[in-house]
């Protein structure tokens, strides 16, 4: 069986059905959108784990981000730490290409950068904070928009202070 969605060719190989078609929705929904190339996975069909980044390899940095994998475990959120060692770059490009819409960067001991996929938005959250900031994203509690303009507003309250 195959299905034609534009230009693009999809067969199901060793694909569930159900599978099969969330895969071929989210990509079609892509080309119609002009987005980049790749699976752009909603927020509750999300199949990836959430990554979490250490910046570069440091003790400190990966205890960090073993601390915030501790709390996503509580919170139910599937995650992973990344400690390749590769750049942040790439390691973007990999999780924007896998449809993945959140990254987790520890990249201090106290706070990380949580970006989002379609905007390449980031903010910055306490590492206390991620887990609760996540799931509010993950289970639709908040949308992106709404976490990123109240930070982005407390941070020029503060730069115009």
């Amino acid at each position: 069986m195959e299905i034609q969605s534009g230009l693009h060719k999809f067969s199901p190989l060793a694909m569930e059905d159900d599978m099969f078609l969330l895969v071929v929705h989210n990509y079609a929904q892509s080309i119609g959108q002009k987005v980049m190339q790749g699976v752009w996975w909603t927020r509750m069909s999300m199949t990836d784990e959430l990554p979490v980044f250490p910046l570069v390899q440091n003790q400190k940095y990966e205890k960090v981000a073993e601390d915030i994998s501790e709390s996503l475990t509580v919170a139910g959120i599937s995650h992973m730490i990344d400690i390749t060692g590769t750049s942040i770059g790439k390691r973007y490009a990999i999780s924007d290409g896998l449809g993945v819409p959140f990254a987790i960067t520890v990249d201090t001991i106290s706070s990380v950068t949580i970006r989002e996929r379609d905007s390449k938005d980031q903010i910055r959250v306490k590492v206390h904070k991620v887990a609760s900031v996540m799931t509010a994203l993950t289970y639709g509690h908040r949308t992106w928009e709404h976490i990123h303009k109240r930070k982005m507003g407390r941070y020029l309250v503060k730069l115009l202070s």
